[in-house]
């Protein structure tokens, strides 16, 4: 269950599209990724990474959003789920893939 405490160290959703385009594509699918709260060694699985690479890459993408801390740029992520799958398909021009916590959460 999300409570507001929960969001209250969440940053938000960026109000300038250059912080998006900012992201390369690579980046772009680490944090998609993210959006279903994964550890690292699963994220890298997934996108034929090593665990130290997912690493890296969620460091630049905190640094380029403006983000410090190891767990920011998770939550962020969990929270802005919907946004960041619309802003992933507007810049990459591909469609994001599929949400697997919102088809765990409906086979249930």
């Amino acid at each position: 269950m999300n409570t507001d405490s929960q969001h209250t160290n969440t940053p938000k959703l960026p109000t300038t599209t250059a912080a998006m385009y900012d992201l390369t594509e690579r980046e772009w699918d680490v944090l998609i990724e993210l959006t279903d709260d994964l550890p690292n060694a699963e994220l890298a699985e997934r996108l034929s990474l090593t665990v130290k690479s997912v690493e890296n890459y969620k460091t630049v993408i905190g640094r380029k959003l403006g983000m410090a801390g190891r767990d920011v740029l998770n939550r962020y992520a969990r929270r802005y789920t919907l946004e960041l799958r619309e802003w992933y398909q507007r810049i990459t021009g591909k469609l994001p893939p599929p949400d697997f916590n919102y088809y765990t959460a409906i086979s249930r």
